[in-house]
């Protein structure tokens, strides 16, 4: 890290290093705050600083990342292992949906539709009625990751048949990395919610 900003140099879309953490500044609708979201964070983890109330302690630097040297080299596999995960990571991820880069599965061109309809609304009322093995859990589940990923919910239910429990639970933690909790009659007393 080195030179120390001040106010004047912020721009949106700097890297800096602020309390311990890398940051990107955000746009700022009031030059009083701050907009700040962590490197390698969510959106959930962006934070606001009011700048009048800023301690003086509190020195904002560049962010400067050191270059790889020799000694960082590793094998040939290695170096595939990684290239092949960062690929994947932002695989379709340029595009308008920001769920399709964490997805454990690629879906199919008509499976996109229902989430399409599901964006286009204020709120998000949608019943999925299409044929026997036509993916209509893949559609529900990049609906709610994609509304995970956009900030407008955090949690969510299934209400399903208790039949269908265990599938959808074995589904969420599959293809989207989630542990869901099975509620029931019998073991709602139990649960923290």
């Amino acid at each position: 890290m080195t030179g120390i900003i001040t106010n004047q140099d912020i721009k949106p879309g700097m890297l800096v290093y602020f309390r311990y953490r890398q940051w990107v500044i955000l746009p700022s609708a009031d030059k009083n705050i701050l907009m700040l979201k962590p490197i390698g964070g969510s959106d959930a983890e962006t934070t606001a600083v009011y700048r009048p109330l800023q301690l003086p302690s509190d020195t904002m630097e560049k962010a400067e990342f050191q270059y790889p040297t020799a000694d960082d080299l590793a094998d040939f596999q290695s170096a595939k292992l990684l290239y092949n995960a960062a690929k994947l990571s932002f695989r379709n991820a340029c595009g308008p949906f920001r769920c399709m880069g964490k997805l454990s599965f690629r879906p199919r061109s008509y499976q996109v539709v229902p989430l399409v309809m599901a964006l286009k609304q204020d709120i998000v009322r949608l019943m999925i009625a299409d044929d026997v093995g036509i993916g209509k859990t893949i559609e529900a589940l990049m609906i709610l990751k994609e509304l995970m990923e956009r900030g407008e919910i955090e949690r969510f239910a299934v209400i399903c048949l208790p039949h269908l429990c265990e599938q959808w639970q074995k589904e969420l933690k599959d293809k989207l990395d989630i542990d869901a909790e099975i509620i029931r009659s019998s073991t709602i007393a139990n649960c923290v919610i």
